[in-house]
């Protein structure tokens, strides 16, 4: 008689266990003291900062379905907690919710190429675990938070406010020192904004940059002799493979050391600055480059033969400058090369025998 009363209770008490980790209850039983619904929550206040759903992505995110199947949200398998954001290309209208602070296991937000509006929220700075943050070409203005960027030390892979769409708005101020602190960062591209003032000297210590795209801002080094000096900062990231700093106020003399730059780096982009004197010879330690742009600057003097050993080089553009003597006959040894343009300089002589371009122009 007894266990015939016990095994009822027994059994409904195992089902009530099993309902409540179900994710079928809209995380009711949030793990970690209510995280889940404090996920569900801080999703449903980005959602109410959406003034345009055009494509009507966001109507399913509600209460009927479980969070971590709404649309463009992703979450661990373990603890149910968001850890991904996804919704580029979505027609998104609206401002970036404060609440975006609140998913405190993010590790990727990618909201680019919508019409976000408004300022970086603050509360950004809190996402630790965050990797991959990707807001380009959106409407996004103001300045990038300044000191909150030290508590994202996870992020390793990429950091994307601009690079595509210029007829947006733009971002505006300096470049935070604190982002200098992000060492485990991969990708750093900031390019097309409004950007002001110089690179952050902590900059250094981003040993592990791979892609490193500040073109198209207001940016100017120290003034000095050693105006163009940052970029020997970045001589101890061995894995370097793109630098691009074009259309900047850069200028002054390019530095030696541009040479020790990784000789991994593939997109070497100076044009569009002030840079002045001569191409260095270390240029030739970089072997691997593929594109080398210097055009539209106050280059002068003879162009260095030492090109010529950059095996890989498929396009050389040094148009408008002030470039003199004649063309190295060691850019025969270029067979690489596809698009060469040496226009509006101050050379002089016969183009070498031994170097076919395919485009040329005259």
């Amino acid at each position: 008689m007894f266990w015939s009363v016990l095994f009822p209770i027994y059994v409904v008490v195992l089902l009530l266990c099993f309902n409540l980790e179900s994710p079928g209850l809209l995380g009711l039983a949030a793990s970690e003291g209510g995280g889940n619904v404090k996920d569900q929550q801080a999703l449903l206040e980005f959602k109410a900062k959406i003034s345009n759903n055009q494509l009507g992505i966001l109507r399913l995110w509600n209460n009927t379905v479980y969070y971590c199947q709404w649309y463009g949200v992703s979450c661990g398998s373990r603890r149910q907690r968001v850890t991904q954001l996804v919704l580029e290309s979505q027609h998104l209208t609206g401002s970036i919710s404060p609440s975006i602070g609140n998913f405190s296991f993010l590790k990727v937000l990618n909201l680019k190429n919508n019409s976000f509006i408004h300022e970086i929220p603050q509360e950004i700075g809190r996402l630790r675990r965050l990797r991959i943050y990707h807001l380009a070409a959106n409407s996004i203005g103001g300045e990038i938070p300044r000191n909150k960027w030290e508590n994202l030390t996870f992020v390793r892979e990429r950091i994307i406010f601009g690079e595509t769409f210029s007829t947006f708005k733009k971002l505006v101020g300096v470049i935070p020192e604190t982002l200098g602190q992000l060492k485990r960062l991969t990708f750093f591209s900031v390019g097309l904004n409004n950007f002001s003032g110089t690179v952050p000297s902590s900059f250094c210590n981003l040993s592990n940059i791979r892609t490193f795209d500040i073109g198209d801002n207001y940016l100017e080094g120290s003034r000095g002799a050693n105006d163009l000096n940052f970029p020997c900062s970045l001589t101890n990231a061995r894995m370097l493979r793109r630098l691009s700093i074009n259309e900047n106020n850069f200028g002054g003399s390019t530095p030696e050391c541009i040479g020790n730059l990784s000789t991994d780096l593939l997109h070497l982009n100076l044009d569009v600055n002030e840079i002045s004197r001569t191409i260095p010879a270390t240029i030739g330690n970089l072997i691997n480059l593929e594109p080398l742009t210097i055009w539209n600057n106050q280059l002068s003097r003879a162009i260095p033969s030492v090109i010529g050993r950059l095996q890989q080089l498929q396009e050389f553009k040094a148009q408008n400058n002030s470039l003199s003597e004649g063309i190295p006959s060691s850019f025969g040894d270029l067979k690489m090369l596809i698009s060469l343009n040496l226009s509006h300089n101050n050379l002089q002589g016969s183009i070498p025998s031994s170097l076919v371009v395919p485009y040329l122009p005259k």
